[in-house]
C-alpha cells in the first residue's frame, strides 16, 4: 500500500495529460520492482510475481467497468447539471474536480432526509440517483452519502466510471499510543472515479472534511517558480439555498427566549469552567517553571531550543514549511542573533546526537541559549 499525494498540483498536472499515454508507457514487472525497491525500499517480488502483475495491471477495462456507469433513475435535470458543470473541463480529471467543487458548496446536515423513497439507498443506481436527486435540487444539504450518491451520478452522466468506497475517517493523534480506537462516528464513504491511463482515483466532495490539497505533503522545487497544474473551477452555478433556512427564520423568536433562559442557568457554570481553565493554565506555567530552574544544563537547553522554534515560527511568513531541520529556523531569525543561534542549535545537536562521548552543556552555553530566547522574546 502507496500512501499517494493525491492533492499536489504536480500529480494533478500529470493527470491532466494521461490522455497523452499509452499502453506501452505501463512500467513492466522488472521497471516496477526497481521503481519499488529504490523509492520505497519495497521488494515487489516478495508480494506479487509476474504473472499475478500484469493481470492487476491490466485488469480493468471499460467493459469490466460497465457496472460503474449505470445512470438508472437519473433524471433529465441531473443530467443537464452533469452537462453544466464538466462542458467547459479539458479533460476527465477537470470534470471530476468541477464536480467535487461546485458539492462542496452544499450545506452539510447530519440530520438531512435521503431520497423521496424512504428505502433508497446506495447499492443501486436507482438509490443513488433518488438521493442526489433530492440533495441536489430540493434540500440542498446532507452528509457524505447524499455528497458521495450525487458525485458519483453526475461523473457516470459525463461518461466516467465512478464508485462508492465505504471506510473511516480517522485522524491520529500527535502523540504515539500503543492502540487507537476508531468509533463507529469515524465512518465515512466517498467516490472514486475511474480515469483513462490511471486507474482508480478517490475524491472528496463531502464539505465537512478536507479535500486531498489539504492533506498535500508536496513540496515546490526551489529551483522553480511552477506551481504544477491547478484544474479550473470557475463559472461552476450556485447550488441551491437548504430547505431548513425558512424554518430556522421563522423560529428565531423562541430560539431566543429559549437561549436566554439557558444562559442564566448555564452562565454561573460557564464561569466556573472558566476559572478552572485559568487555574490550570496558571499550574502548568508554574510547573514549565520548575521544570527549567531544576533541570539539568541538558534538559535546560533543549527547552530553550523548542521554545525558540516557537518563536521563530509565529513570526515566519505562511510559505515557511517546517522540515524538522533546525538550520531552517535561522534564516528566520533577526541578522545579528543568526551567530549566537546557530552555535545554540550546534549544541542541541551534540548532546542529543554525541552518545556517551559527549562533555554536556557548560554554563556559558546554558547562558548562550537563554540569552537568545529572551532577545527573541523581547
Amino acid at each position: 500500500y502507496l500512501d499517494i499525494d493525491y492533492g499536489s498540483p504536480y500529480l494533478a498536472g500529470l493527470f491532466r495529460d494521461a490522455s497523452d499515454l499509452t499502453p506501452s508507457d505501463v512500467l513492466s514487472y522488472q521497471e516496477a520492482c526497481g521503481y519499488a525497491k529504490d523509492l520505497f525500499g519495497i521488494e515487489l517480488e516478495d508480494v506479487l510475481d509476474g504473472e499475478e502483475y500484469e493481470t492487476i495491471v491490466h485488469a480493468d477495462s471499460r467493459s469490466e467497468l460497465s457496472a460503474c456507469l449505470d445512470t438508472t433513475g437519473a433524471g433529465s435535470r441531473m443530467k443537464e447539471l452533469a452537462e453544466e458543470l464538466t462542458e467547459s473541463a479539458h479533460s476527465e480529471y477537470e470534470k471530476c474536480k468541477r464536480i467535487e467543487t461546485y458539492l462542496r458548496k452544499y450545506h452539510y446536515d447530519l440530520n438531512a432526509s435521503g431520497g423521496h423513497d424512504p428505502k433508497s439507498d446506495m447499492t443501486t443506481s436507482a438509490g443513488m440517483s433518488d438521493i442526489a436527486d433530492r440533495f441536489l435540487f430540493e434540500t440542498g444539504s446532507g452528509y457524505c452519502v447524499h455528497y458521495t450518491s450525487s458525485m458519483i451520478m453526475l461523473l457516470r452522466l459525463a461518461g466516467i466510471p465512478a464508485r462508492a468506497v465505504p471506510g473511516y475517517c480517522y485522524v491520529f493523534p500527535f502523540e504515539q499510543q500503543d492502540q487507537y480506537d476508531v468509533a463507529g462516528s469515524c465512518s465515512h464513504v466517498w467516490p472514486e472515479a475511474y480515469l483513462d491511463s490511471i486507474g482508480w482515483v478517490p475524491f472528496e466532495p463531502t464539505a465537512s472534511m478536507r479535500t486531498a490539497e489539504d492533506y498535500t505533503w508536496h513540496r515546490t522545487a526551489p529551483e522553480s517558480s511552477a506551481k504544477g497544474y491547478v484544474p479550473s473551477a470557475s463559472g461552476l452555478p450556485e447550488p441551491p439555498e437548504p430547505a431548513a433556512t425558512a424554518d430556522i427564520d421563522s423560529e428565531k423568536d423562541t430560539s431566543a427566549n429559549t437561549a436566554l433562559q439557558i444562559f442564566r442557568i448555564s452562565g454561573p457554570v460557564i464561569l466556573c469552567i472558566t476559572l478552572l481553565l485559568a487555574a490550570l493554565i496558571a499550574c502548568r506555567r508554574i510547573i514549565c517553571v520548575m521544570r527549567y530552574r531544576y533541570g539539568t544544563p541538558e534538559k535546560k537547553l533543549l527547552m530553550d531550543v523548542e521554545m525558540i522554534r516557537k518563536l521563530l515560527r509565529r513570526s515566519a511568513s505562511k510559505d515557511f514549511i517546517d522540515r524538522e531541520l533546525l538550520s531552517d529556523y535561522v534564516s528566520l531569525a533577526p541578522e545579528d542573533l543568526r551567530p549566537d543561534l546557530q552555535c545554540v542549535f550546534d549544541t542541541y545537536y551534540r548532546i542529543v546526537y554525541g552518545g556517551s562521548t559527549d562533555p554536556g552543556v557548560s554554563d556559558r552555553e546554558n547562558d548562550l541559549a537563554r540569552s537568545v530566547r529572551e532577545r527573541l522574546t523581547s
